[in-house]
């Protein structure tokens, strides 16, 4: 029967040999996580997964609400070889935005990642400010891209018209004669077909 310490080290193995996200063994990781599961106990498992990442990415981190071990893993794989984060920032970064290794790769990141980049940032750009993957694209990142191509406004610096919360962004740009963001939202139908389709959802 493989051990605990075994099981870790090969999964330390996948996340160090894996080229790239799409090159990853999912079959190879799906035993090994599954086995992981069944020989760890629930009061015990965040500890793990927290010890896991420390050996990992050299970084101790807080935050008791961790990802599963396979999202670990995958999250590690395509920040470091696809997206090509130094392994020396990378825990930084997981020490800063633990969030990070929930977020879903093909729903959570790259769907931001391409959207940033149609709109011409760079990726290194982008990288550099890793909560703006935090956003959500449909409620928050594509409504706010509207308004200001409504205002007529290019704005370069992602920070300003992401991180403010929506009363504070609709009075950042809030033009005489030009609706506010606020009333915007309310006719803007992106937002409200993706406000209808999650009520329905809910239902």
């Amino acid at each position: 029967m493989e051990s605990l310490e075994s099981l870790l080290k090969e999964l330390k193995d996948i996340a160090i040999s894996s080229s790239s996200y799409n090159e990853i063994d999912e079959n190879r990781l799906r035993d090994i996580c599954s086995k992981l599961e069944k020989k760890t106990r629930y009061g015990t498992r965040c500890y793990i997964k927290k010890q896991f990442i420390k050996d990992l990415a050299n970084v101790e981190i807080n935050d008791n609400h961790i990802s599963s071990f396979a999202n670990i893993v995958k999250s590690y794989i395509y920040l470091t070889k696809d997206l090509g984060i130094k392994k020396e920032e990378i825990g930084e970064i997981i020490k800063e935005f633990p969030q990070i290794l929930e977020l879903n790769i093909e729903k959570k990141i790259e769907p931001k990642l391409n959207f940033y980049e149609n709109k011409g940032y760079s990726r290194d750009y982008i990288i550099k400010r890793y909560r703006l993957f935090s956003y959500s694209l449909e409620k928050r990142i594509k409504p706010r891209f509207a308004f200001l191509d409504y205002l007529g406004i290019k704005e370069s610096n992602l920070v300003k018209i992401l991180y403010p919360n929506d009363k504070d962004f609709s009075k950042k740009y809030f033009k005489d004669g030009k609706k506010d963001y606020l009333e915007f939202l309310k006719k803007y139908k992106p937002y409200k077909n993706y406000k209808k389709r999650k009520n329905r959802e809910r239902d």
